[in-house]
């Protein structure tokens, strides 16, 4: 079954558009700085980032077996995006969806 994630803008309230993922749930959602991409946690544990307004899928990012992200974040240029999956932290440049990175946050 696909979930369908629904923007609105707040003021004026009205839909700002939609977009179809596989699963169940999406959470988190994050918009990118220049506010032109989304990026979103589909319940079968891939990030999906969308090009927004035009609900166009980019990248599929997928983040391996370490678990399900709790956290999205982008860089402040919207050059990488972050992911915080449970011990891990992941890395991938949004201009390819490329991984540049994987950190063990608990590696000593």
């Amino acid at each position: 079954m696909d979930t369908v994630q629904v923007i609105y803008y707040l003021e004026p309230f009205q839909m700002m558009g939609f977009y179809n993922t596989p699963g169940g749930w999406v959470t988190p959602v994050r918009f990118n700085h220049q506010g032109d991409a989304i990026a979103a946690v589909s319940a079968d544990g891939k990030i999906n980032l969308w090009d927004y307004p035009v609900g166009r899928l980019l990248y599929s990012l997928d983040i391996g077996a370490q678990g399900y992200p709790a956290s999205l974040a982008f860089s402040p240029d919207d050059a990488q995006l972050v992911a915080g999956v449970h011990n891990h932290v992941q890395v991938w440049r949004t201009s390819d969806g490329q991984p540049i990175a994987d950190w063990d946050a608990h590696a000593e």
